[in-house]
């Protein structure tokens, strides 16, 4: 199938005004809308991180992206093929080029599965030629710091950091091109989160991969990404390379993200931007901004018109009405008490 109009031959994956509704479980008619017009693209061979407060969708759309769930609407392309335009037939064959890692290493496992068992898996279902499975799982174990002699060891028997190495050999095994990460370190120990962090980067490099990172810590979203996305209630508010989201924001809720993080050593200290009012209903979203009622700087053309995301110079979007006019001050290293 031909590219779409417009894709970029650097993008690997697009999406376009993507939305998920849900359906009111008690009847009413109203539709929850976890994902509401999101579009972006990422670039073959970057990390783009995607951050964002618990409950704004982050892990909704990696389902969609990985089409574990149909859209509502708009539209998902992988490699220029659109997921609404090709069968079931061609949608498992590309499911080996997209693989997950989700955030609770434990519930991802099967545990009766020995570590042997968990990473074949996948490439029985695709039809691997079974004379070549051992030689692939020893290699990523390898790959992921997993000694070989567990292979035949169950996941009970591993630590946390232990089951995401083989949560991630497992995400290896068909030579994926993309790798969604849902919150993959956020049940590790800070420690444990270095060195996945690190490994993952490495793996980046051997196995020219191309990462969806998505986290609520924004310490790790800097480490990690090349672009980042900020999301609130179902929607891309900011978009821009790492430098320009911790430097030169644009948006008064990436600030309050920024602000609101911690300080990691005791002499410094951040300002706070506090955020007021309430997040806004699920079922009955704002007519204007999604943020207008917890920002400190909205006016009657907020709650009235809802701002689009604009381009702001190379590589850098926002949706606010005063994108680049708001004196929005956070310094992101901290000052001396």
């Amino acid at each position: 199938m031909k590219n779409m109009p417009g894709d970029s031959a650097e993008d690997i994956l697009t999406l376009r005004n993507v939305c998920k509704y849900y359906k009111d479980r008690k009847g009413s008619g109203h539709l929850l809308k976890a994902v509401d017009g999101v579009s972006f693209s990422v670039r073959r061979g970057e990390t783009f991180g995607l951050v964002g407060e618990s409950g704004c969708g982050k892990s909704t759309l990696s389902r969609v992206i990985l089409q574990l769930e149909p859209v509502s609407g708009g539209s998902v392309a992988f490699e220029g093929r659109d997921f609404a335009r090709i069968g079931r037939r061609e949608l498992r064959a590309m499911r080996k080029e997209m693989q997950i890692v989700f955030q609770d290493p434990y519930d991802s496992i099967d545990p009766r599965m020995t570590l042997e068992q968990a990473v074949e898996e996948p490439m029985a279902i695709h039809r691997y030629d079974r004379s070549l499975r051992k030689t692939r799982i020893k290699k990523l174990f390898e790959d992921v710091g997993l000694p070989v002699n567990m292979l035949n060891r169950y996941p009970h028997q591993l630590s946390g950091g232990q089951r995401q190495r083989l949560c991630i050999a497992r995400s290896l095994a068909l030579s994926p091109k993309l790798l969604v990460c849902d919150e993959a370190v956020s049940a590790l120990d800070v420690s444990i989160q270095a060195q996945i962090l690190n490994l993952m980067c490495d793996l980046k490099e051997e196995h020219n991969l191309t990462y969806i990172f998505i986290s609520h810590n924004l310490g790790v979203i800097k480490f990690i990404s090349d672009r980042i996305a900020v999301m609130y209630f179902g929607k891309i508010v900011e978009l821009a390379s790492r430098n320009e989201i911790f430097t030169h924001y644009l948006h008064p809720y990436t600030c309050a993200l920024l602000s609101a993080a911690p300080v990691l050593h005791p002499s410094m200290r951040r300002e706070r931007m506090l955020l007021t009012g309430d997040v806004p209903n699920l079922y009955n979203p704002p007519a204007g901004c999604v943020f207008c009622d917890r920002c400190v700087y909205a006016d009657s053309r907020c709650r009235s018109e809802a701002p689009v995301l604009r381009g702001y110079g190379e590589d850098r979007q926002a949706a606010c009405h005063y994108a680049g006019e708001l004196p929005l001050k956070v310094n992101w290293g901290g000052a001396p008490c």
